[in-house]
C-alpha cells in the first residue's frame, strides 16, 4: 500500500529564548520581542516598509524627527515592543484575522524583516459562535438549576456570586 504522507509544518507558537519573535494582529499591531528590539539598537520610533514583490514588511529604526515615523511602545513586563500599523495595513490591503506569528522573522541590515508568506496562527482558533453559545449554556446556573447568578467584583477584586430566584419546593 502506497501512503501519501503530509508533513505537519506549522512549528511552535512561541519563540525560544535566543530567537527573534514578531507577530501581527487584527487590531493592526506588530509586536516584537526584546531580542529583536535590542538587535535594532532600541529605537524610539521606526519606519514601516513594504516589499510587494516578496510580500514582506520591514521595520527600520528611525528617529522621531522623520515625518513617517511610528513610535515604539513597551508592552508588558517582558520587554516586548509594539507599533500600530493600521493605516499601513489598509493602504497595502493586508488582511489579518486573529494573531499571526512571523515564523522567519529576522534582522537584515538593521531592519526587522517580516515575511507575510511565512506566518502561522499564534493563538488557538476560537470555536464557532454556536459552539461557544452551547458551552456557555452548559455552565449557566440558570439553565441547569433554574436560578439566576449575578456576578460582581468589589474593591478587593475577589469574585462574588449571588444566587437569586432560588426556591425550594416541598
Amino acid at each position: 500500500m502506497q501512503r501519501n504522507w503530509i508533513e505537519y509544518g506549522e512549528g511552535l507558537r512561541r519563540a525560544g529564548p535566543n530567537e527573534i519573535y514578531a507577530s501581527i494582529n487584527h487590531r493592526g499591531e506588530i509586536l516584537f520581542n526584546r531580542l529583536a528590539y535590542e538587535q535594532m539598537e532600541q529605537p524610539e520610533s521606526v519606519l514601516v516598509l513594504f516589499d510587494p514583490d516578496h510580500d514582506t514588511i520591514g521595520i527600520k529604526p528611525a528617529t522621531p524627527e522623520i515625518m513617517n515615523e511610528v513610535p515604539v511602545r513597551t508592552r508588558g513586563v517582558s520587554g516586548h515592543r509594539v507599533i500600530s500599523v493600521n493605516g499601513f495595513l489598509k493602504k497595502h490591503d493586508i488582511q489579518i484575522e486573529g494573531t499571526d506569528r512571523f515564523r522567519t522573522a529576522a534582522i537584515e541590515n538593521g531592519i526587522l524583516v517580516l515575511d507575510l508568506r511565512y506566518r502561522r496562527k499564534a493563538t488557538a482558533t476560537p470555536a464557532p459562535a454556536a459552539e461557544n453559545e452551547n458551552r456557555t449554556r452548559m455552565h449557566d446556573p440558570a439553565s441547569i438549576y433554574g436560578v439566576a447568578l449575578s456576578h460582581f467584583r468589589p474593591q478587593n477584586h475577589r469574585s462574588v456570586y449571588a444566587i437569586t430566584g432560588f426556591s425550594i419546593a416541598a
